[in-house]
């Protein structure tokens, strides 16, 4: 089995442990964290360091980052520099420059370091872009997502949630930022006691308007509409039937319109991440394209920061 070794036991690094407790091919091996409220999350084999540079002294095979991203470019430096695969939770850095550093890195150290765009790598997302195929010409997108919560000091609210609606549209029409222009960015916020926001963007990617509207303080939401010359596509994460095909158009879309359902696996999307990332491990990649879907997230989003930003 894989050693992995994890950095951060915070609330997504919870996840990941527990992800990994049900994989048969790997086991965290060492867990690199700087909370004491660590006892009882893994197994007692399972090696606790409060040191980075004791942590990347142990035997491990690759290394999963589940920091807040303003930590990222240290820890993947030290990874790249050992050449040991490294998987990192979205987004890749907390800036372009950092973004940029880090591809030079991969290049120079021939290191494998994936992006964790988790919605990316789900089967329901792929199920969305295997029958999009169908549908035509792709002439608009509105993606929704949200929950209560987490309300974070560490990163703000764009920077939290956008990276997963951009990487998805990123990948389904292959762009890259380039292809992409800013055109209206505008935030409100909700709560006069904690950090919440509900933020609308209005992008422009190979001439395909788009929609996303994130906030981090309405019902949890996770929807990713595709409206084609032949039909609309939605990838609902919230609904049982995750994928559905509408064979009309938005005009006359509604809630109660005929839908053809795609199956699609009941596979948890971290599963699907965790054991591509062990094939990439166990191939000996040196390379995987979520790299630079992270590095053109960031880009973009780097971008909306700069745009005047309507606050109400």
């Amino acid at each position: 089995m894989l050693k992995i070794g994890l950095i951060g036991a915070g609330r997504w690094g919870k996840v990941y442990i527990k992800t990994i407790e049900k994989n048969t091919r790997c086991y965290i091996n060492s867990l690199l964290s700087k909370t004491s409220e660590i006892e009882n999350l893994t197994s007692d084999s399972c090696k606790i360091f409060s040191s980075s540079k004791d942590f990347f002294d142990e035997e491990i095979h690759a290394v999963i980052i589940a920091t807040p991203p303003n930590s990222h470019l240290e820890y993947i430096a030290m990874a790249a520099e050992k050449k040991i695969p490294l998987l990192v939770e979205k987004p890749l850095t907390a800036n372009l420059e950092e973004a940029i550093i880090v591809k030079e890195l991969s290049k120079k150290t021939s290191s494998l370091i994936m992006v964790d765009h988790i919605h990316v790598f789900s089967h329901a997302f792929q199920v969305l872009k295997e029958n999009i195929l169908s549908l035509g010409r792709i002439y608009e997108i509105e993606t929704v997502a949200g929950n209560f919560g987490p309300y974070r000091t560490d990163v703000s609210v764009l920077w939290d949630w956008a990276p997963h609606d951009i990487s998805m549209i990123l990948d389904l029409l292959n762009a890259t930022a380039s292809d992409a222009e800013v055109l209206t960015f505008s935030k409100k916020k909700i709560h006069s006691t904690i950090i919440s926001e509900l933020i609308d963007i209005r992008l422009n990617v190979k001439n395909i308007p788009i929609k996303i509207s994130i906030s981090n303080h309405i019902q949890k939401t996770r929807k990713f509409t595709v409206y084609c010359e032949r039909g609309v596509i939605e990838y609902d994460d919230m609904k049982i039937e995750k994928v559905r095909i509408y064979p009309c158009l938005k005009k006359s879309l509604s809630q109660d319109a005929a839908y053809r359902m795609c199956k699609v696996r009941d596979e948890l999307p971290l599963d699907v991440v965790i054991n591509h990332f062990m094939n990439m491990v166990e191939i000996k990649s040196n390379s995987h394209e979520s790299l630079d879907i992270g590095i053109e997230v960031v880009r973009i989003i780097s971008a909306i920061e700069k745009t005047v930003c309507k606050c109400l």
